[in-house]
């Protein structure tokens, strides 16, 4: 991390795995990395800027899809989102299947949290967070979730179309 006027580093991190991402939500850092133990879900690091240290640290699940065996957990490399116009977070993650969900950043409660069972792999960076919804797609499928009830509507894909997060 740098500060405002110098080149200088204020303080650094090296990352648990080459995958691990930083988001920064109202002005707060968000680190997703690989846990310390490889059967642990990857934790979501609230990081202090000015100084780098771990203030709080949740790691977000979700209850299996039906007919799934496994809890999804976050990846190190998967990306938080602001919910607009509070401190809320929310994120998409999972493999097989996806879970979205919303939690309290300073509690580490959790709102709501659903799993999508037709979307089973997306593009991180084409999640798109906007007004009151998380819309996100991949090639099985493409759903709008409302950002207050946590509500998923599949989306219709045109006969012709690849769906992609922004298209």
């Amino acid at each position: 991390m740098y500060g405002p006027t110098s080149s200088e580093a204020r303080w650094s991190r090296r990352l648990a795995s080459a995958q691990g991402r930083a988001s920064v939500v109202n002005g707060a850092i968000y680190l997703v990395d690989d846990a310390a133990k490889s059967s642990d879900p990857a934790p979501v690091a609230t990081l202090d800027p000015p100084t780098g240290k771990v203030l709080r640290s949740a790691a977000p699940t979700c209850k299996p899809a039906d007919g799934e065996p496994w809890t999804l957990a976050m990846d190190a490399g998967d990306r938080v989102h602001g919910v607009p116009g509070t401190k809320d977070l929310v994120a998409a993650f999972g493999f097989g299947s996806t879970c979205v969900m919303r939690w309290d950043p300073a509690t580490g409660g959790v709102r709501w949290a659903r799993a999508l069972a037709d979307i089973s792999s997306f593009d991180q960076d084409k999640v798109v967070v906007q007004g009151k919804w998380l819309v996100l797609a991949s090639s099985s499928g493409s759903y709008r979730v409302d950002l207050s009830s946590g509500q998923p509507l599949a989306l219709a894909t045109p006969a012709d179309a690849n769906p992609e997060g922004r298209a």
